[in-house]
């Protein structure tokens, strides 16, 4: 079992604003080739060209030339390998948009997880599916933080039978519970399951394969926590 002082963000993987770019771009745009050789680097610096080539074939398809700008933001982009087996590498990726037409302007980010090898690249939309949950606090301001969410993703290329358990260890409460279906290569998206400061328990489990671990939620946590079912183990990193 698996312990973190940090926010949860929680992927089981498979294997693989406006409104967020979706999961099949075309050829308006020119991609980048795969590296000749691939490492965390180059395939952070691939996933990222990916990205940006992937949002400007999908804003160019709906607004004008004009009207959207891929070098702005106050937000960065950014990507970072979360780990790697078998030759591939899983990289999540944000990145940063502008929007400006008629009906106003506004900046965006967008939020996708690559799984990155010499033969494949599958684009996994991280906002595709957004749940708001009813958030569990405290009663006592002063204990409650900004919250965790969690993400559930299937990269396979067939849908997945999904189940979530959120349990408060320190107070013996039982936090969330939900199960549903995610489409192939989607995600599901908890958000702010939890904000009261506490210790949890989350388990998961996405078509076969199942995970459990516990986490500490308070003000001096940062950043997320990505479990990533890669086969025949599980990778559970900070990111």
């Amino acid at each position: 079992m698996a312990r973190e002082t940090v926010g949860l963000l929680l992927i089981i993987l498979f294997a693989g604003c406006v409104a967020t770019p979706g999961n099949a771009p075309d050829s308006t745009v020119s991609y980048p080739d795969t590296p000749n050789q691939l490492n965390n680097s180059s395939a952070e610096g691939y996933a990222l060209a990916y990205e940006r080539a992937y949002t400007d074939d999908w804003l160019s398809e709906r607004y004008g030339a004009d009207e959207y700008d891929l070098n702005c933001c106050t937000a960065g982009a950014d990507a970072t390998v979360l780990g790697a087996q078998d030759g591939t590498y899983y990289v999540r990726v944000q990145f940063p948009y502008a929007v400006s037409d008629g009906g106003g302007e506004g900046d965006y980010v967008t939020d996708a997880l690559y799984a990155v090898s010499e033969n494949e690249t599958n684009r996994i939309n991280l906002d595709a599916n957004r749940v708001t949950t009813p958030q569990y606090v405290s009663t006592d301001p002063d204990r409650n933080t900004a919250g965790v969410n969690i993400y559930l993703v299937n990269a396979a290329a067939e849908s997945a039978n999904a189940s979530l358990t959120v349990t408060d260890v320190s107070a013996s409460e039982h936090v969330y519970t939900d199960t549903t279906t995610i489409p192939e290569r989607g995600s599901v998206a908890y958000i702010r399951v939890a904000a009261k400061a506490s210790d949890y328990r989350v388990a998961a489990r996405v078509g076969a394969h199942d995970t459990e671990t516990e986490f500490v939620l308070d003000d001096s946590t940062d950043g997320d926590l990505f479990v990533i079912e890669m086969g025949d183990r599980v990778l559970i990193v900070r990111a």
